[in-house]
């Protein structure tokens, strides 16, 4: 195949999960930005941060899914099992 890229079964994963990964962590980042002022003015309720940490926590799990199925795209398969190592490992 000379100059043609090879289609397999994880494309569909990685054309979706760069986006994904950018919008999580956004989102991520609005729940914390908006948190803080809340926090710091007392007007912070249990039930809010119980949302906002559930939330938060969903935007992890997502956030960790998309990144392993990131870095087969990214790094050479000889690099494969050193990166996902590392990945893994913090």
């Amino acid at each position: 195949m000379d100059g043609q890229r090879r289609l397999h079964l994880g494309d569909g994963v990685t054309g979706v999960a760069g986006p994904l990964l950018v919008a999580v962590n956004l989102a991520r980042g609005v729940l914390l930005g908006g948190l803080a002022p809340a926090v710091s003015t007392g007007t912070a309720t249990i039930p809010v941060l119980y949302v906002t940490f559930f939330l938060f926590g969903t935007g992890e799990a997502l956030s960790d899914s998309t990144s392993v199925a990131l870095v087969p795209s990214i790094v050479p398969a000889e690099a494969l099992a050193r990166a996902n190592a590392r990945l893994l490992g913090t």
